[in-house]
């Protein structure tokens, strides 16, 4: 079997990259090991293993590499018209990075390549859904763990902007920054199954995985492989119960509430009346300046094959 790790040195703040030498002991001659370098190398390198027939491309980093490389690998299968069925270079992961939650769905332990990789290297396929989004302003692209519009997008922008801190604690203290600063709601329209639903909202999370910001289980009905994405539509309210929500969701004890609407969706239509902030996998889609007012999103059942 020929594999390749796609490797981010700067995921998690540039921890990764100090992690080479122990990889590149680990790995030995059995897989070949290549660096990105710049912002959406890690899809380009994806892209480039399916024309060669690689095996198994492994996504070493954060959500957001694992994000890169779903992106090239379905990018290249989509030129080519390879159907689901005959796809046969395979996703692997090595959680390296900050957030690591469709590791955390998968089952797999974060920063422990020694017990990840020989894992992978005799691991079992297995169906992996994967989710598109299209827009009316930015295009359109492929996700592995989740999406989030309105607070949630501006909390993953405002931890952009944080250097300081890293893991749980980073998403934390963005959620909070997001919180204090305004109340945020957005008129919208959603269309999702054959169901309509139109009100002002905080915020609509949509998870293939049930687990998003390292720690916040904001879709926990989600599985990988069910055809379904996991959604969460949530209702504006005061600022003290916005973090008394937020606190909830690290436990999944949100899904009761008046407050939120959950569903599972194959697909989901929004239009806004303002602007969508928008983040996939924990990269930014759309700011408010991109004036996003129309989104796709649907769920490609098994649209890729995971090596676990």
């Amino acid at each position: 079997m020929r594999v390749q790790l796609i490797l981010n040195p700067q995921a998690d703040q540039g921890r990764v990259g100090q992690q080479l030498p122990k990889i590149r002991a680990l790995v030995g001659d059995e897989i070949e090991i290549l660096l990105t370098e710049r912002a959406g190398h890690g899809q380009e390198l994806a892209e480039a293993a399916v024309v060669a027939g690689v095996d198994c491309v492994i996504a070493g980093g954060g959500d957001g590499t694992v994000h890169e490389v779903v992106n090239g690998l379905m990018r290249a299968y989509e030129r080519a018209g390879v159907a689901a069925e005959a796809r046969k270079t395979a996703l692997g992961i090595l959680p390296l990075g900050t957030g690591n939650d469709l590791a955390y769905a998968l089952g797999l332990p974060a920063n422990k390549p020694e017990l990840v990789l020989p894992r992978i290297l005799k691991g079992k396929r297995r169906g992996l859904d994967v989710g598109h989004i299209k827009t009316d302003k930015v295009g359109d692209c492929y996700f592995a763990n989740g999406v989030g519009i309105g607070m949630d997008a501006l909390v993953a922008i405002e931890a952009s902007q944080i250097r300081y801190l890293t893991d749980f604690v980073l998403y934390v203290v963005a959620a909070v920054r997001v919180i204090m600063r305004r109340l945020w709601r957005w008129p919208v329209k959603v269309w999702w199954d054959g169901e309509f639903v139109e009100q002002d909202m905080v915020m609509l999370a949509i998870g293939n995985g049930p687990r998003a910001g390292g720690g916040f289980l904001l879709t926990p009905q989600a599985e990988v492989a069910d055809g379904v994405l996991g959604t969460c539509l949530v209702t504006p309210m005061s600022r003290p119960w916005v973090v008394y929500m937020l606190l909830k969701t690290l436990r999944g004890a949100h899904v009761g509430s008046s407050l939120v609407k959950m569903g599972q969706k194959a697909e989901i239509r929004i239009e806004a009346e303002t602007g969508l902030p928008i983040h996939l996998d924990g990269e930014i889609l759309s700011t408010l300046a991109d004036d996003v007012r129309q989104v796709t999103i649907r769920c490609v059942a098994n649209g890729l094959e995971v090596i676990l």
